[in-house]
This record gives structure tokens, C-alpha cells and sequence, in this order.
């Protein structure tokens, strides 16, 4: 029987998922930690989803309903208002949480109170099939969040009393992209945590709104990133900066990123109005950048340093051996095309021929 204060809200917002959502339903009924209500909100779905979801009989499903669908930022948010949990889990309505999912991750907010937002690892399965890595520390997840989602949403379980005591809630103009910045303002006040065992299941489909939307969710995603530069790093970002920053971090940077890097490093201050995890985060972006720096002008120093007939010698090379690659590669496309292999034979025929003919001659 249901706890009158339940301990975890799992949270289930869905728009026509009749294909996938019974099997997500049953993944969070049969946790092994049983103290939770299940909000499911249908958000105006106009599939069997509704009927789907009232076959379950559970006295821990808690059913809302839109008349019409008003979109994921609208349906989360009600969520929120109605969640009763000391933590919130997430899910959404085509992935699948293994058994131990939530038991595993309040044990872990439980041992660990400066964390407000703690996600998991994912398996991805469906149209693609493979387990997927994910950086685990509170500066490694701000440092993604520069650049997209930094945690899986439907593997997330938030501590409810950060939310309302910092009155965070889904902002309404990022769609398709409403979970990006709703992290970022979690993050800009609590520690995030990411535990390394994969207790989520990701469905990758065709149907998928991230398919179906993609260019809005391009855009959302794009200003949300902006955002993040802003509340995270203090500083306004750039598609130029946020780029050179990114290329620094998985140390790719090249001459061009020189200019876009200085500036970024002049703009992050350090000061004693942060608190010491911002002080510590803009150290932490502060010292890749040096290191990337430092990088590009020792590979100036070492060029500048060749004779100049040498380097071009060396473009001309380089040159060639793309104009090469691009050959072989369209030679190997051409060996492997159907047509090669049904001319085979007329092709040994025509050699036999030309044989003959130069022995004659």
C-alpha cells in the first residue's frame, strides 16, 4: 500500500506513445522500491495512449489530462506543482527503467545531500543497440552543459526541495529542447551527479520528437546554449566561442581558435563575489584553455621555423594526398558496386583478347 507522503514522484508526461507506453509503465511499476506515486499526464494524445494507461490498476498511478495537447514545457510543469515525493524521477513515454532504478539513485541522494540532480547511465536499443559512456563529475556535466543536454532528462531524479525553494520550473521558449536549459538552472545552484551503472533504457525510433522537430530543437538547443555561457560561465557566447571552447576540450583546437580563446579566457573573472564551486568551474574551463593555447603557439613556433620551401612542398603534398584518398576511395565504392561484379566476367574475356593481340604483334 501506497505511503499518505510518498518518497519518490515519478513523472510521466506523454503525447501519443501508444506504441511503447505500456512497456514503460510496467518498467516503473515493477520497481524494486515500492514507496512512489506515479504521475502519468496525457498531454491531449489523440492515439490509444489514454486507453493504454487506464488498463494499468495501481493505487500509486495518479492520472492528469489535457484536452488538447499544450506541449512538453506546459505538461512537465504541471508535474512539478502536483509532485508530493521527496525526490522527483523522470521518464519518458518510449524508454524503459531497469528494476533497480530507483532505489539505486535515492540511495545515492540520500548519501550525498549537496547533490540536487542526479542522472544515469543509458542503453540505447531499437533502431540502434549499444551502451553509451557519460562523464560522471559535478565540473565534467557543467562543462558539457556549455554545449548540450549535459544528463540523460529520463534518467534524472531531482531533490523536489531545490525546486521549490529556488522556485525553478520548465521555461516555455526553448521547444523540443525545454529540458537543456531547466538543467542549466539546476545547475547554476546545486551539484549534479551522474552514477555510472546504465538504469535506463533509451528507444531509438523513427517517431522520435527529436526526429520529427529536429531543426526547432536545433535552434532551442543553440540558445540554450547561450544561456549556459551566460549563468555558468558569466560571459556571453558565441557560435564562434562556443565552438573554439568545445574544439579545446576534446583537443582539437587549431590557429583559428587562437583570437575566439584569448577572448573567452579575458572575459571569465575570478572573484570573491562567486562561490567557490564558480570559482572553481571557471578554473577548470580557464585551464584548458591556457593548455590549447599554449598547444597552437608552440605548432606556430615549429612551423614558423621550417624553410619555406618545405612548407610548400608539404601543401603540395597534402594536397595530393587527399586528391589520392578521394581516388581510392571512389575506386573501392566502384569494386564493391554490383555492376563491377556482373561485368566480371566479360572483363576477363576482353583481357584474354588483348593478350592474344599483343603476343601477335
Amino acid at each position: 500500500m501506497i505511503a499518505a507522503i510518498p518518497f519518490i514522484t515519478v513523472l510521466l508526461c506523454t503525447y501519443n506513445d501508444e506504441a511503447f507506453i505500456a512497456e514503460t509503465i510496467q518498467s516503473i511499476l515493477g520497481q524494486t522500491y515500492k514507496n512512489f506515486e506515479f504521475i502519468i499526464l496525457n498531454d491531449g494524445s489523440t492515439d490509444g495512449t489514454n486507453n493504454i494507461i487506464h488498463s494499468f490498476v495501481d493505487e500509486r498511478i495518479k492520472y492528469l489530462e489535457h484536452s488538447e495537447n499544450k506541449g512538453l514545457e506546459e505538461a512537465k510543469n504541471w508535474g512539478l506543482d502536483e509532485a508530493k515525493g521527496k525526490y522527483i524521477a523522470y521518464i519518458d513515454g518510449d524508454d524503459i527503467s531497469e528494476p533497480d532504478r530507483l532505489r539505486v539513485q535515492m540511495d545515492y541522494m540520500e548519501a550525498h545531500p549537496e547533490t540536487g540532480i542526479c542522472s544515469t547511465r543509458k542503453v540505447l536499443f531499437g533502431l540502434v543497440n549499444k551502451p553509451l559512456a557519460h562523464v560522471e563529475h559535478d565540473l565534467e556535466l557543467r562543462m558539457r552543459a556549455l554545449f548540450g543536454t549535459p544528463m540523460e532528462h529520463p534518467s534524472c531524479m531531482i531533490r523536489t526541495e531545490v525546486l521549490r525553494k529556488h522556485n525553478i520550473k520548465y521555461r516555455k521558449n526553448f521547444p523540443v529542447a525545454e529540458d537543456y536549459p531547466f538543467m542549466i538552472d539546476l545547475m547554476e545552484i546545486t551539484q549534479a551527479h551522474c552514477i555510472q551503472i546504465p538504469l535506463i533504457r533509451k528507444r531509438i525510433h523513427d517517431q522520435r520528437v527529436s526526429v520529427l522537430k529536429k531543426e526547432i530543437q536545433n535552434e532551442s538547443a543553440a540558445r540554450a546554449s547561450q544561456l549556459a555561457f551566460k549563468v555558468l560561465l558569466g560571459i556571453e557566447g558565441g557560435v564562434e566561442e562556443r565552438f573554439a571552447i568545445k574544439r579545446c576540450f576534446v583537443s582539437k583546437s587549431n590557429i583559428e581558435d587562437l583570437t575566439a580563446l584569448g577572448n573567452i579566457r579575458s572575459k571569465i573573472t575570478l572573484n570573491g563575489q562567486l562561490s567557490s564551486r564558480d570559482i572553481a568551474f571557471r578554473q577548470y574551463i580557464l585551464d584548458h584553455i591556457s593548455k590549447s593555447i599554449f598547444k597552437i603557439h608552440s605548432q606556430l613556433k615549429r612551423y614558423q621555423s621550417i624553410p619555406e620551401e618545405i612548407k610548400t612542398t608539404t601543401k603540395e603534398y597534402n594536397k595530393e594526398f587527399v586528391k589520392q584518398k578521394v581516388l581510392k576511395n571512389e575506386n573501392d565504392a566502384l569494386h564493391k558496386s554490383l555492376s563491377w561484379k556482373i561485368t566480371a566476367p566479360l572483363r576477363t574475356i576482353v583481357g584474354v583478347l588483348l593478350n592474344i593481340i599483343k603476343k601477335r604483334q
